[in-house]
């Protein structure tokens, strides 16, 4: 098993994020992807595992991960035998039902203070400063906040 993920970098609307991704995991565990959206997506991962491999640099993948060249070849198979099912199920299984049983996390890091923002379940020990990482400012008294 693995680690689902979604992220954004430098985010301004957070919220409308979280919404999204949300959205997308309902848009998911109903299947209303389309084979279109299938096969761009397969597109999207073989240019990935299949980019050019540099001379020097073949024979890395067995040496210091243990992957044959056997292996990617079922890894590259398994993916094209993939269908629009088997998303569905995997998105209902380990997407919804990870959040319908509170399995999930979401977590910010930026500025929480200036935006109203509560923290609902602190990290004993941790500290949270505002501006902080602005030309290393330093934060002022009411934007550093002790979690316990």
């Amino acid at each position: 098993e693995g680690v689902m993920s979604f992220w954004s970098y430098r985010d301004p609307h957070v919220l409308e994020t979280y919404q999204a991704f949300e959205k997308a995991v309902q848009w998911a565990s109903k299947g209303e992807m389309s084979e279109g959206d299938i096969k761009d997506a397969k597109m999207g991962v073989f240019a990935r595992i299949d980019k050019v491999v540099e001379p020097q640099h073949k024979g890395m993948f067995e040496l210091l991960g243990g992957v044959t060249t056997e292996m990617r070849q079922q890894y590259r198979t398994r993916l094209l035998e993939v269908k629009h099912q088997d998303l569905v199920d995997v998105a209902q299984k380990y997407l919804l039902e990870s959040i319908k049983k509170g399995e999930t996390s979401q977590v910010i890091f930026g500025g929480l203070m200036s935006r109203g923002w509560k923290i609902e379940q602190p990290v004993e020990g941790l500290s949270v400063q505002e501006g902080s990482y602005e030309q290393n400012k330093k934060p002022e008294p009411e934007d550093v906040q002790k979690l316990t």
